[in-house]
């Protein structure tokens, strides 16, 4: 199975993946991990230092910096998938879609160079809910606050995209969950999704 969690910054993606990281550890299933962008690696590693306002590029190079970052992991993704191994990836295609639309990406063409680059569509994409108000708050508690987690008008326009691709059921099936809630309760409801075997 392929599952990806979404959602705008402070969400919980990384909370709840690790989770379910380690949930299946305990019930000994098999998975790899992903998580985009890879600081990891150079293209991700650029990404990162361009969020953190290091230097500024235009709409077109950003979209294609942070789809770089997720094609090095397609590889991955396919031994995973002719393995029969399970896949977990912390954002993928789906939010870089919604992040550079959000800066003046076109949105169509977007999903128009996702398509044809190829992309694995997911069996599950659980979208993490929270309002960006929300967003922002959290991570002030964090750290240092990057070009987009400090700008809750920019994070609405991102939750618009994400709107607009599960509309769309956009590279697999969408299930919201409210990341609101506590983080318990969270991971149980994305623990009923993957357990439920109906696509």
């Amino acid at each position: 199975m392929f599952i990806v969690i979404e959602g705008i910054d402070g969400a919980g993606h990384t909370t709840q993946a690790d989770l379910l990281k380690k949930y299946f550890e305990k019930n000994s299933e098999k998975f790899v991990f992903i998580k985009t962008p890879n600081k990891d690696l150079p293209v991700g590693k650029a990404y990162y230092s361009y969020l953190n306002k290091e230097y500024d590029l235009n709409t077109e190079a950003v979209f294609l910096l942070c789809a770089s970052d997720v094609i090095s992991s397609k590889h991955i993704i396919q031994s995973a998938l002719n393995s029969g191994i399970n896949i977990i990836s912390e954002r993928y295609i789906t939010s870089t879609i919604a992040y550079q639309s959000a800066n003046g990406f076109n949105f169509e063409k977007a999903m128009k160079i996702t398509k044809l680059i190829g992309f694995h569509k997911a069996d599950k994409i659980i979208y993490l809910d929270i309002s960006p108000e929300l967003s922002v708050k959290r991570k002030e508690k964090m750290k240092k606050l990057d070009r987009h987690e400090e700008d809750v008008e920019f994070l609405t326009k991102v939750k618009e995209f994400y709107e607009k691709q599960i509309k769309l059921n956009f590279l697999g099936k969408w299930y919201r969950v409210n990341g609101e809630k506590s983080i318990e309760d969270v991971h149980e409801e994305i623990i009923k999704i993957i357990k439920d075997k109906r696509k």
